[in-house]
């Protein structure tokens, strides 16, 4: 699994979380990192947060359909409006689903909440 997001105590949360289920990670802090690691086509899932420093998500999102990269992406938002969510979406159904989380909780030891949706369909975890 690939996870891309600049905040860093984000990743190692997910990192862990991720390793403790047996998963591999490799982590990246920019969209650049994000689009060369992904683009190897190499990982079984992306989890990508949408507003990185350099290239946004959404944009790293983009290029790596374009490139007939089919890995399934998990978008990662901060934002937990649902009109700032639905104003974010790709206009094409290219994301596998978002995922919206409260920063501020995550730490390598909390089990977040994270509200998912694809498509039509939410749940909670």
């Amino acid at each position: 699994i690939l996870v891309a997001d600049d905040e860093r105590d984000l990743v190692a949360a997910l990192e862990e979380l991720l390793k403790h289920e047996r998963y591999t990670v490799d982590a990246v802090y920019t969209g650049q990192g994000a689009y060369d690691y992904a683009s190897t086509g190499n990982y079984d899932c992306i989890i990508l947060d949408i507003m990185l420093p350099d290239i946004d998500g959404l944009e790293v999102l983009r290029r790596l359909r374009a490139a007939g990269i089919k890995t399934p992406i998990l978008l990662l938002t901060a934002k937990s409006d649902p009109a700032a969510r639905r104003s974010r979406r790709p206009s094409s159904p290219s994301a596998t689903c978002f995922w919206t989380a409260c920063r501020s909780s995550w730490s390598a030891r909390t089990r977040p909440s994270i509200w998912a949706t694809r498509s039509s369909r939410s749940w909670r975890r």
